[in-house]
């Protein structure tokens, strides 16, 4: 990363970003914003986990139900896993 103080910008050379002291917060807050929100999903996805879970063993849900919601949620796992790596959260 470049500061120029007599210019009042910075250049990240890694991710090409560039831009005034307003540019590197809205950065800064855009990323926080964003791991708030994986945090968020994966907390809902947990939940919602236990309660196929909990269906499955009081029997109250088909077999195949029970696998499109659980492929899905491995499918969903799998995304903010991909996420995660690829913002090297």
């Amino acid at each position: 990363m470049s500061v120029s103080p007599e210019k009042q910008i910075f250049t990240c050379f890694s991710c090409g970003a560039t831009g005034n002291v307003f540019t590197f917060l809205y950065l800064i807050l855009k990323r926080y914003l964003l791991v708030m929100q994986l945090d968020y999903l994966e907390r809902r996805l947990v939940l919602v986990l236990v309660i196929i879970l909990i269906l499955v063993i009081v029997k109250e849900m088909n077999t195949l139900i029970y696998m499109i919601m659980l492929i899905n949620f491995i499918r969903i796992v799998c995304l903010l896993i991909w996420v995660r790596m690829l913002l090297s959260i």
